[in-house]
């Protein structure tokens, strides 16, 4: 296979098919991990496709020239030593089938095994490490650069670009927040009250659980607590502590990051006055 270079079209819909796979698994995980429920059979499908595409994606990563000091390196014992000692280990680790996996341990001839203690942990230890395929989320910064540099937009639309993507990691992060809050309350099923009891929801459907951790996360992180839906437990206070100090950090930096914008966007509107 021939050199592919990083900035050729080709390239760059692989990493913009990258990015939006990549925002939708960091939704999408963290929402089957926390709550039971039947995925629909359009995202068993996406979930397989993002899974072939991701491997895809690896193999080409071994074909793809980079750029150093500002020189293009083509040559592929650099390409290959480059990529070792840089995404190859975290790309391994967050490619890897673990939904593949999965299937074959629930579907596979002898079912009754499944009743096997150590095989129900191992279960559940594999289901959890799905949590790794996350680590994609740390190439984003990368991708949107690349990607940014290749449409070469104006200053004023880079900076709604910014804005946009800084929404979206608060988003992430409060729904985060949302499906950790709730699986601590589902694993400390041994407590006499958890704040799913006390809010009454725990016999509620799961999208009605999901909207009421979701309410907490976006009250919690913007300081309003209303009060309604508390921590019970040490744990959830534990958690809510830790999501609060998050928060804080994230909303100084959000409201650095929005002034510097359009401070950059005022600048560059007195420009072209004069």
């Amino acid at each position: 296979m021939k050199i592919i270079k990083p900035d050729e079209p080709f390239r760059v819909t692989i990493d913009l098919i990258c990015m939006l796979l990549i925002f939708y698994d960091s939704l999408q995980i963290p929402l089957l991990l926390s709550f039971d429920f039947d995925s629909p059979f359009g995202l068993t499908v996406l979930a397989d496709f993002s899974q072939s595409f991701f491997l895809m994606d690896l193999y080409l990563n071994f074909q793809t020239a980079y750029y150093s000091k500002g020189t293009l390196i083509e040559d592929r014992a650099k390409i290959v030593t480059n990529y070792l000692e840089g995404w190859l280990w975290i790309d391994c680790l967050a490619s890897f089938p673990y939904d593949w996996v999965l299937d074959n341990i629930t579907n596979g001839d002898d079912n009754n095994m499944i009743q096997n203690t150590k095989l129900i942990r191992t279960f559940k230890f594999i289901k959890f490490i799905k949590v790794l395929r996350m680590l994609r989320i740390f190439k984003l910064k990368k991708i949107l650069r690349k990607i940014e540099n290749y449409v070469q937009i104006s200053n004023e639309v880079n900076g709604f670009l910014i804005f946009f993507r800084l929404c979206f990691y608060i988003i992430v992060v409060a729904h985060w927040c949302a499906c950790i809050w709730h699986l601590i309350a589902t694993m400390e099923d041994d407590q006499p009250v958890t704040w799913l009891i006390d809010a009454n929801l725990i016999n509620s459907d799961w999208s009605d659980q999901y909207i009421g951790s979701l309410y907490w996360a976006v009250t919690t992180m913007i300081t309003v607590g209303y009060g309604d839906i508390v921590p019970k437990t040490s744990i959830e206070r534990i958690f809510a502590i830790m999501v609060m100090l998050v928060a804080s950090g994230m909303f100084a930096y959000s409201m650095n990051a929005i002034g510097s914008i359009f401070q950059n966007m005022d600048k560059s509107a007195q420009e072209y006055k004069f």
